[in-house]
C-alpha cells in the first residue's frame, strides 16, 4: 500500500464485510497484505446509505487505510479519505510515514459493533494470505 512500500497498489476488490441498512463496509482484498502472523495493512471502504456533512461538504464513502491486528482486534489508521461517491475527495488525510503509524497507539475495536463485525469477517476473508515478504517487518509494530 502506498506510504508503506511506495509501490502503486493493484486495481482495489472491494468484498463487503457488512452490510446493514445504514451501511457497507468492504474492504479491499487485492491489495491487503499479511504481515507478522496476526495483521494486515489494508483500505477499508464504507459506503453510507445518506450522506453526511464535513465543513458544508457532503459525502458518502469514507476510505481508509489502516493496521488491523487480528488476534485481538486492534487497528492503526494511516490514511483517511472522504468523499462523495466516486468523485474527488473533500477530505483526505495524507498517508502517514511507518515511523508516525509505528508510534501510534493501538485502538480496540469497539465490542458488539459493526466495526466489530466486520473486523472479524476482514479477518476471516483475508486468513488464507500468506505474509508478503516486502512487509513483513516493515512496521515493526508492537504486536
Amino acid at each position: 500500500m502506498p506510504g508503506f512500500d511506495r509501490e502503486e497498489p493493484p486495481p482495489p476488490v472491494w468484498a463487503p464485510v457488512l452490510v446493514t441498512p445504514d451501511v457497507t463496509i468492504a474492504i479491499d482484498t487485492a491489495g491487503a497484505a499479511r504481515f507478522k502472523s496476526n495483521a494486515f495493512v489494508l483500505r477499508v471502504r464504507t459506503d453510507h446509505r445518506i450522506p453526511r456533512t464535513h465543513e458544508g461538504q457532503q459525502w458518502d464513502r469514507e476510505v481508509t487505510g489502516v493496521v488491523l491486528r487480528c488476534d485481538v482486534l486492534m487497528t492503526k489508521t494511516y490514511h483517511v479519505r472522504l468523499s462523495l461517491g466516486d468523485d474527488d475527495p473533500i477530505v483526505f488525510q495524507l498517508e502517514q510515514e511507518r515511523d508516525v503509524v509505528v508510534e501510534q497507539p493501538w485502538r480496540v475495536v469497539e465490542p458488539r459493533s459493526d466495526e466489530e463485525t466486520a473486523a472479524r469477517v476482514a479477518c476471516a476473508l483475508l486468513d488464507g494470505k500468506p505474509v508478503d515478504p516486502r512487509r513483513d517487518g516493515q512496521l515493526r509494530l508492537r504486536l
